[in-house]
């Protein structure tokens, strides 16, 4: 599965559903349809239709002088695009970012379909762009071998990093932080996975750039692929977890979101904790159940509350569906 920018795992910015079911949700006091419910008298089919060429227009690509932008409301960032990478501001922050491809020039050809954006550069490489209600997607794929990797080793491709974000690259080299002025983190660069035309994994990593310079680059190794390669990272705004992970507590099993604030159920946490901040260092209650508070504050995400219910017992999978509205958790 393409999996994109944006599900929880933990990706903020996406289209969260509750429990998946069609609901009727509480708005400043007046009741409004869940947008997977039709409204009375109007086919479920046409519904779907019409909420599906709603969200198509919120996503398009517009052309804006010699280039391209898009917003992603569920990201809440807007993005241009030119024939040389990209540049991201987001509607709070106070940074700009982007990325641009070194050592292929100028694209040599540009492709714009609904809620997908293509320019297509040297060597046989195209980079693209698919801007949905997931968020905003970026990939390159490689219809045959650089002539510019040379016969032997990884083909690399390199970025120039745009904006005031500084990039650290993991340890693994799986993701990319990126940095505001005074060290917070503003987003991570993850996710990174490739796959040849055979559909079978490829070994991908990101690398510093050259010293001194903001860049990084991306590794591929090609030894055992069939082109053409796809190389596919996930931008995401915020990365979260658990202040207490364990395996098997199914963080993210349900989400909910209000403004700045972010609910994440995870019905299987095994602490024997009560209520909120109890303590959280012991698994004596098998599958619980907790849920945990995130708030933002500017760019950057922080767990504001560990809650357990008053009476916890195991086996209850607290969290096992959660909601907010305002300052109010359910």
């Amino acid at each position: 599965m393409n999996t994109r920018l944006f599900c929880f795992a933990i990706f903020i910015a996406a289209t969260f559903n509750i429990c998946g079911h069609a609901r009727t949700l509480e708005a400043n006091g007046h009741k409004t349809l869940s947008p997977d419910r039709a409204p009375e008298g109007l086919p479920r089919s046409d519904w779907q239709s019409i909420r599906a060429a709603y969200d198509a227009g919120r996503h398009a690509f517009q052309p804006v002088g010699d280039g391209w932008q898009a917003r992603n409301p569920g990201q809440q960032w807007l993005t241009r695009f030119d024939r040389h990478g990209f540049t991201v501001t987001p509607d709070v922050g106070g940074w700009t970012w982007g990325l641009e491809l070194v050592g292929y020039g100028e694209a040599i050809g540009v492709r714009q379909e609904a809620g997908r954006i293509s320019y297509a550069r040297a060597d046989g490489l195209t980079e693209w762009f698919v801007n949905d209600a997931k968020g905003l997607e970026q990939g390159w794929t490689l219809a045959n071998r650089p002539e510019r990797a040379g016969p032997n080793g990884p083909v690399r491709l390199d970025f120039k990093v745009r904006g005031g974000l500084r990039p650290q690259v993991s340890p693994d080299g799986g993701s990319l932080g990126f940095q505001n002025a005074s060290g917070g983190a503003a987003l991570t660069y993850g996710g990174l996975k490739a796959w040849d035309a055979d559909g079978y994994t490829v070994d991908v990593r990101f690398v510093e750039g050259v010293a001194g310079s903001p860049s990084i680059g991306v590794v591929v190794d090609d030894a055992e692929a069939k082109y053409p390669i796809t190389v596919d990272p996930i931008a995401q705004q915020a990365y979260l977890k658990a202040s207490n992970t364990g395996e098997a507590d199914h963080f993210g099993y349900s989400v909910s979101v209000s403004g700045d604030t972010v609910v994440v159920g995870a019905p299987q946490e095994d602490s024997n904790a009560v209520g909120i901040n109890g303590n959280q260092a012991n698994n004596l209650s098998v599958s619980s159940g907790a849920a945990y508070v995130f708030t933002r504050s500017g760019s950057v995400w922080m767990q504001q509350a560990y809650l357990k219910a008053s009476n916890a017992g195991a086996l209850d999978g607290f969290g096992y569906s959660v909601s907010v509205s305002g300052d109010t958790v359910v």
